[in-house]
Formats: C-alpha cells, structure tokens, sequence
C-alpha cells in the first residue's frame, strides 16, 4: 500500500471480528443502559453502540453521536451524560474500522453514511426511535453525520464539528503535515490521482466524499462549529460548508481552539451549543433570545 493510501486508509486497531459483549456491572459503571450490536454492508460490518436513556420517561429526542478517525465511542461519554440528563436518548456508535466496531478500510463518511442509515433502521424497528433524530459528529465523525443527513430524511438536526469540505481538499493538507518531503516533491495533479487510487483500492469514489454537496442536499438544520485556529482543516472548509447549506444553518466560530483542543478541551461549550441547537430543532423549542437560526455567524 503507497504512502497516500496508508495515511488516507489506515486504521490502528481495526477489528476482524467483534469482541465479546460489555459485563454489564461495566455499563452500569459507565452509565450506558445498553449495548447494541449492528451489522451494515456491504461490505460487511459489525457496528457496536451504546444507548445511554435520558431520565425522563419518554425521549425528547434521539441523538446519535460521532467521533473523529482514530477514536472511538468513549470520547463523548461525558457529553452524552448532560443531553440525556436534558431528555435526550443518547446513541454513540463506533463508525466501521473503529472502536468495538468491525469492517475495512476507511472511506471519509461515504461507506459510513450508509451503515447510520442500517443503524437507524435498526433503532427503528427495536422502538428506540420513537422521537426526532439528530447527529453530533466531529471531524471524520462530522463528515460522516452530513453525508448521512444527505440520504436520510429522518435527521432532523446535525451538529458538524471541524469538518473538511471534501476528500480532495483535505488529504494534500495532511499529506504536507505528515510526509512533507512527499508534499514537496509531488504536484497537487498526482496527489490527486493517488486520492483516487487509494478510493479505488478501498472500494468507493473520491469524489462521492463531499461535504459541501451533502449540505446542499438535506434539509436538516446544520450547526457547522470550527475554531478559529484550526491548522489541520482551516476555517474556510467550515465557511464553505455554512455557505452551501440549503435549510436553517448556523456558524459558530470558536476562539482559541485547534482541531484538537476543540474537541479536547471543550466539553462544557460543545455540550451547551448541542443542547441549544437541537432543543430548537428537535423539540420546536423557542430559540434562545438574541440569536438567529438562519445563515447567522456566532463567535465564541
């Protein structure tokens, strides 16, 4: 496998067959109700979930949450905690490569779209949809809840979080940060023709990976949430993606933050936008005074 194709597909850990299911003295210690155990495909996968059940006693709303390339479910176990605590079913899932989760090689949210879509079909037909659907996502996470909204009309609501526009803008930026005597030596045009070599070789199209196009084909209310300082995808993927949005939209730009330390660091802030932004979306709560749901600008 190229260079390209590593840093493009590769994941660390990625399971050839599930693990044994979660003790549950472990859940309850962790405060998930439930474990569940999807399978997706083609090609065939096995995705592993967590169900954490809001306190009161029927959902406001489901909300399926989405970690970055690398990570996995655990990461929003603290956050999740707050919105369930707010009414909310809370889902977080393992993408496919990822995590408790099985499957082969990475595809930026193209493949991942359709395994959410199973995924939501399943939560249907276990009665565990029972209220209007919303994504939270961060990074591969959030291109992978767009290009979900895209084929499934069932998301109400998305929040994006540092984001890439599309598979071919965003690639030649981590080729030029991991391998940069490669970025040096290759022309954007052969950067290119490996983007699409290393597709090809993992079974789907470049140029399906667009997130700017997703945002133009749903409906569904878009909270875009990038910092300003974001040296891994720069603010103007965010932009871009806000500009294209075809239904209610918001921008919320945050202050001192980088692509890790956004999603590191800012628990509190991240949990208090996802709240706000899916009580009106979700729930047709009033919006909270002073703030414009379309096309608005928020810096934080």
């Amino acid at each position: 496998m190229g260079l390209i194709s590593r840093i493009m597909l590769w994941t660390p850990g990625a399971r050839r067959r599930p693990p044994k299911p979660t003790p549950p003295a472990v859940l309850r210690e962790l405060g998930v109700n439930c474990e569940l155990r999807i399978d997706v495909g083609p090609p065939a996968a096995s995705l592993a979930a967590w169900v954490i059940e809001p306190t009161s006693a029927a959902p406001r709303g489901v909300i399926v949450m989405l970690h970055g390339i690398h990570d996995n479910k655990r990461r929003f176990l603290h956050a999740a905690k707050p919105l369930a605590a707010a009414g909310y079913r809370v889902v977080l899932v393992d993408l496919r490569s990822h995590g408790d989760s099985t499957g082969g090689l990475l595809t930026f949210g193209v493949r991942d779209a359709c395994d959410l879509k199973q995924l939501a079909d399943q939560l249907e037909s276990r009665g565990l949809l029972n209220a209007p659907l919303g994504a939270f996502g961060t990074s591969y996470g959030g291109a992978a809840a767009m290009q979900w909204a895209a084929c499934d009309d069932r998301l109400a609501a998305v929040i994006s979080v540092c984001a890439f526009t599309r598979l071919h803008d965003v690639v030649p930026l981590y080729v030029r940060r991991l391998a940069p005597v490669v970025h040096r030596l290759w022309s954007d045009a052969s950067i290119g023709r490996e983007i699409e070599r290393a597709a090809g070789r993992a079974g789907f199209d470049a140029a399906a990976c667009d997130n700017v196009a997703a945002a133009q084909h749903t409906d569904a209310a878009l909270l875009v949430i990038h910092g300003r300082e974001d040296r891994k995808v720069p603010i103007s993927h965010a932009q871009r993606i806000h500009a294209a949005a075809r239904g209610s939209a918001r921008l919320m730009l945050i202050d001192n933050h980088g692509h890790d330390s956004i999603i590191r660091d800012s628990d509190a802030l991240l949990t208090d936008a996802c709240r706000d932004w899916f009580d009106i979306h979700l729930t047709n709560a009033a919006e909270p005074a002073g703030r414009e749901s379309h096309a608005a600008v928020q810096s934080v």
